[in-house]
């Protein structure tokens, strides 16, 4: 029962505030402002793209002479199967529909849902949206 406790703060500390969704759009905002020293400097501007899912993580410590930290579980897999459909849609960020019940975003962003999406390794179809913050200028 303990760790149920501590894995339900975790997910509340996570998920409050809409953190997931703030992080990926503070983070694009912030290379966006940079682009021209980017341009300028790198004759790049970076991009990214994000697939966002919620579930239980291991982590663990490997190495002998270099340690390092490790997670796994099916929640990476999943977010990281999520992010690969992003090119597909068209779109630079992918939530998985059921961490998208769990945030209190409806001011705050447009939700498209994209519908069940097939992902590999999957048995069954995993429900997908698109966010966009919304502009209240």
């Amino acid at each position: 029962m303990g760790d149920e406790i501590v894995i339900s703060w975790k997910l509340a500390a996570g998920i409050a505030n809409n953190q997931c969704l703030k992080c990926y759009f503070d983070m694009r905002k912030t290379i966006l402002g940079l682009k021209e020293k980017y341009q300028s400097k790198y004759q790049v501007i970076p991009d990214f793209k994000a697939g966002l899912h919620y579930g239980k993580v291991i982590a663990g410590e490997i190495g002998i002479i270099k340690r390092d930290i490790t997670f796994s579980g099916d929640v990476l897999n999943t977010a990281a199967r999520i992010q690969s459909k992003c090119n597909e849609y068209r779109v630079k960020i992918l939530s998985s529909d059921e961490l998208l019940q769990k945030l209190s975003y409806d001011n705050q962003y447009k939700r498209t849902q994209i519908g069940d999406i097939e992902l590999r390794g999957k048995e069954t179809k995993v429900p997908l949206s698109t966010l966009e913050i919304m502009d209240h200028n």
